[in-house]
């Protein structure tokens, strides 16, 4: 048992390492975009905020080279959330396919779920809660401005593309991972093919494609023949 929980540290350690040369993969991705000049980089909460000009049309926001996040030059010290980058470059990362999962205020002791300011249904409008479809959490209005994002779980589940109400941070987690490939549909709901014709379509042509695999990678001339 103890030589288990040896492997377990130990593997900890290396995703953890895993996950910060990736982020210095991505800094140095960057670099050769912007230049080696880093004086104009300033790393908080493992983000990679670029300092902007005093001159141009935007004078005001400091942005994240990694995840696009956009803080004010005088609030940059005070930025408490962590760069998305830290969850979704994870080798164990994966999507919460729950629906809002059930939650109360009690239970967050009245605070925000980000932040921890003081919230409550009793309190003036700008201490209202504000729920995040997607955590199931509540924030404040400061970290919840009533974003809409298609939630992950209710278009897994249902089939359902309406967009909810999301936090900032479940906003910029979406909107980083959205064209990733993540979810395993066939496994999560594999009636959904039965039912929406799409996806059923869908299904089939990429059956056949795999079946065309071999052709695709040995053909020389396979682009032009398949698309003329």
């Amino acid at each position: 048992e103890a030589e288990s929980d040896e492997m377990e540290k130990r593997r900890s350690q290396v995703l953890a390492k895993l996950v910060e040369l990736k982020l210095e993969l991505e800094t140095h991705r960057e670099s050769l975009i912007i230049g080696d000049n880093t004086t104009n980089i300033k790393r908080i909460k493992y983000h990679e905020f670029v300092m902007q000009s005093a001159r141009g049309t935007n004078v005001y926001c400091e942005v994240c080279l990694i995840c696009g996040f956009r803080v004010h030059d005088k609030c940059i010290d005070q930025v408490q959330r962590q760069c998305v980058s830290t969850q979704i470059y994870k080798t164990d990362f994966s999507l919460s396919l729950q629906i809002c999962p059930e939650n109360s205020l009690r239970n967050q002791n009245f605070r925000c779920a980000e932040c921890l300011a003081n919230i409550s249904f009793d309190e003036e409008s700008d201490k209202i809660p504000r729920l995040c479809d997607y955590t199931g959490l509540f924030y404040c209005s400061r970290c919840h401005w009533n974003d809409s994002m298609v939630i992950p779980a209710r278009l897994v589940r249902n089939w359902d593309a309406n967009k909810r109400p999301v936090c900032r941070a479940t906003k910029q987690l979406l909107v980083a991972i959205m064209n990733k490939p993540l979810i395993d549909l066939p496994k999560e709901n594999p009636l959904l093919f039965k039912f929406v014709n799409n996806l059923n379509r869908i299904g089939r042509l990429r059956n056949d494609i795999m079946l065309m695999k071999c052709y695709f990678v040995s053909c020389k001339v396979k682009s032009s023949s398949l698309f003329n």
